[in-house]
């Protein structure tokens, strides 16, 4: 058994939305507004993100989700709980 915590993992997941955001007084170039490309820990939508790029990652790799607990996925040697 092996638990693993990782650490930003907020901020690995890339986005699926345009989310923008002013640029912080202080800068250049005042008025100006960014494009997120990576999730961060305000937004709602985070957590969705985060589960959904690892999800990828692990359907890659040969592991399912298990059809009546859509957050624990399994393979022939792996079970990981989300």
């Amino acid at each position: 058994m092996k638990q693993v915590d990782y650490n930003y993992s907020f901020l690995q997941a890339p986005i699926t939305e345009n989310v923008y955001f002013r640029i912080p007084s202080g800068f250049q170039e005042v008025g100006k507004f960014l494009k997120l490309e990576k999730s961060l820990y305000e937004l709602r939508q985070s957590p969705r993100n985060v589960f959904e790029h690892i999800k990828a990652n692990l359907l890659k790799n040969g592991i399912h989700p298990i059809i009546c607990r859509s957050m624990s996925l399994i393979s022939h040697k792996v079970v990981c709980l989300l």
